[in-house]
């Protein structure tokens, strides 16, 4: 839906936080110098998507710091380590899925031209 939060997300000229993106990202997501979102395509806008809900929302904010939003009701230092290891996973397949994005974009790029 036009006016849905994820329709917002994807769309040309949205602002993004100096810092929010990795380096991987960059290399997909353009960005101006005012840190808006420039020549938004298919690709780009399902990066966007796995990037803000995947990567910032679960990894960086529920499982690196599971204390600071309140899902560690015993503070075990073992249930800590392991989300802290799930998270690391997640973090790892992210970025291969990310480094295999930006080769089909530049694939396809490449392929438009000739």
């Amino acid at each position: 839906h036009k006016k849905s939060g994820l329709n917002e997300i994807i769309k040309n000229g949205q602002i993004f936080p100096p810092g929010y993106f990795f380096n991987i990202d960059l290399d997909i997501i353009q960005l101006n110098k005012d840190n808006r979102t420039v020549n938004i395509g298919d690709y780009e806008a399902t990066f966007l998507i796995v990037v803000t809900f995947f990567v910032k929302a679960l990894v960086t904010t529920l499982l690196f710091k599971p204390r600071d939003y309140g899902f560690l009701a015993d503070h075990s230092l073992k249930v800590e380590e392991n989300l802290r290891f799930i998270a690391s996973i997640y973090v790892y397949i992210y970025r291969r899925l990310g480094s295999q994005l930006l080769a089909q974009m530049r694939g396809q790029r490449s392929n438009q031209r000739i």
